[in-house]
């Protein structure tokens, strides 16, 4: 999968968002918007790093060192969720 967003933006969580853990999972509020989105542990850890500016390649090199992924299962997966994030406008970006 290509990603769609720009591979050298830095990313950064919207802080349109409220966050809450439940379960095991995190649950999230856009509160722009209205919509509650719920995350998995994975994409949880995901959303964690994003707390702070950094970029597709940090984010695939750091899951690929805590979980049992490929680089390239782990970017395809990255690349869906970040792309995900975007459409909901759960993620700001900002040039590199």
């Amino acid at each position: 999968m290509t990603p769609s967003l720009p591979s050298d933006a830095l990313m950064t969580r919207s802080t349109d968002v409220l966050t809450t853990e439940l379960d095991g999972s995190l649950l999230m509020l856009n509160i722009t918007r209205g919509e509650y989105h719920g995350l998995n542990a994975v994409a949880a850890r995901i959303w964690a790093l994003l707390e702070q500016p950094t970029s597709r390649t940090a984010l695939v090199a750091t899951l690929v060192d805590e979980y049992e992924v490929t680089p390239d299962e782990c970017a395809a997966a990255v690349d869906d969720f970040l792309t995900q994030l975007h459409e909901r406008n759960l993620l700001t970006l900002s040039a590199a």
